[in-house]
């Protein structure tokens, strides 16, 4: 009695059910039970291609117990269930074929792969499924392609923010609230560790229903798609025919915040304290004082070389009711170094340029254009668009001292600030120095010192 093993697969299973898988070990074990086959083991790749050449460690394993003897023959409900591309079916015919390893399948019979004639009718169906495959991905890529110029959206999996409703696309209004708070948190310097790492502590998931990391929160708030833009096979197409749940300009800043050569993608150093590191200690001069908890458990700040320290709570309360009663001032504007203006300009000019590219690709593909002239055109504009990027890149992250002094209510646009925002607000605007005290004395504000940075 052949000792036999089956496999099964499906291409896609985005509910977790394996219910097609299931099926399939079913029907072969039926056929094993007709044919007086006994089953020594199941091999199953569930949500799982078998023409996109991912790994299929279910396969990988079959592989691998036919090579070591483990069993004799095999069972599958279909042969594409195996194989969907030529180049699989030699692979497995290099393993297969010296073992003379008999294949029974539910929808079509025996294959022998030991003679000539079975591994001829085998190629034959490897064949024709690769060729449905093309024909299929053919259409869709047409299909794609049509609704891409339509300005409709397509995709397999609903994407953050969005969802279909009577073939029209809506916002998620509880998910937009979500993408335009973390695109504020990145634009003011917050790390997108720090905010995929809190989104997840607030118990917020993802459209699938996984928990943030850094790369799903680039992904979501760096698709065109938020800004309501329409992009196919790299091109930009223009408009989408959905609403918007970010600004061009914000999504331009967010690209260009992601494309800093050098940028950290993994998660922020996790500090806790408002001044930690921002204080000098005014009898070490240039020492910096750290966060700190005395014997008693209270924060504080502490020099690393001669120990002084300070409760950081009057010293917090008192640096941050200086700021911000200056920033309320008329004049505050002074006090911040010209910057760059708004990017409106940059992404406008930038827009313009991906235009033009796309022009030329579509001239360049219905042979309007020479090789030659292409790609002068595209070096020159590529140029152009590496050029623009570098320049939108360096005013992308939202300067939040100008916002607070921007601010209708300074103290209530700083209580909404994330902590690494306000730490570069108050880096920005002073240089703090705490002087030394007598010993039993109480916090004297007057041995906090503060001075206005001008430059």
């Amino acid at each position: 009695m052949p000792v036999a093993a089956i496999y099964a697969r499906q291409s896609r299973d985005p509910d977790l059910t394996r219910a097609a898988v299931s099926r399939q070990e079913k029907a072969c074990r039926e056929l094993a039970a007709r044919l007086g086959w006994e089953i020594a083991a199941v091999y199953t790749d569930s949500d799982i291609s078998a023409y996109s050449g991912k790994p299929r460690p279910g396969y990988a394993a079959l592989l691998n117990a036919i090579k070591g003897g483990e069993v004799d023959a095999l069972l599958l409900y279909a042969a594409d269930r195996l194989y969907r591309r030529m180049t699989d079916l030699e692979s497995f015919l290099e393993v297969a074929e010296p073992r003379k390893l008999p294949v029974a399948t539910v929808a079509a019979g025996e294959l022998d792969l030991g003679t000539d004639q079975g591994r001829m009718v085998a190629r034959i169906l490897a064949a024709t499924a690769q060729g449905e495959v093309e024909r299929k991905a053919d259409r869709q890529r047409r299909a794609n392609d049509q609704k891409a110029t339509a300005g409709r959206p397509h995709w397999s999996t609903r994407p953050y923010g969005y969802r279909l409703v009577d073939g029209r696309v809506e916002v998620v209004p509880v998910e937009a609230v979500i993408i335009r708070e973390a695109v504020t948190r990145l634009l003011a310097g917050e790390q997108t560790g720090a905010v995929a790492r809190d989104l997840t502590d607030r118990g917020l998931r993802t459209s699938t229903g996984a928990r943030w990391s850094v790369t799903t929160l680039r992904r979501v708030v760096a698709s065109p798609r938020v800004a309501g833009l329409r992009v196919h096979r790299g091109a930009p197409l223009g408009a989408g025919d959905w609403p918007a749940i970010v600004s061009a300009d914000e999504h331009a800043q967010i690209v260009a915040l992601f494309g800093q050569p050098g940028r950290k993608v993994a998660p922020d150093n996790r500090v806790k304290h408002l001044l930690s590191g921002l204080i000098r200690c005014g009898r070490c001069i240039e020492v910096r004082m750290l966060s700190f908890r005395s014997a008693y458990g209270v924060p504080s700040y502490r020099c690393p070389r001669c120990y002084m320290q300070r409760k950081a709570e009057p010293v917090e309360e008192l640096v941050v009711e200086l700021v911000l009663g200056r920033l309320a001032m008329p004049d505050a504007a002074d006090l911040l170094v010209a910057a760059d203006s708004r990017p409106g300009q940059l992404v406008a000019e930038l827009e313009e340029v991906r235009r033009r590219q796309a022009f030329v690709g579509e001239k360049y593909a219905a042979g309007s254009l020479s090789d030659v002239a292409y790609s002068r055109a595209d070096a020159d504009l590529r140029a152009r668009e590496d050029r623009l990027t570098g320049q939108l890149a360096a005013v992308a992250v939202v300067d939040p001292a100008a916002a607070l002094a921007a601010a209708a209510d300074p103290a209530k646009r700083w209580a909404e600030l994330p902590l690494l925002a306000r730490r570069r607000v108050i880096e920005r605007l002073v240089d703090i120095a705490i002087l030394p005290a007598e010993p039993g004395r109480s916090f004297d504000p007057r041995l906090v010192v503060i001075e206005w940075r001008t430059t």
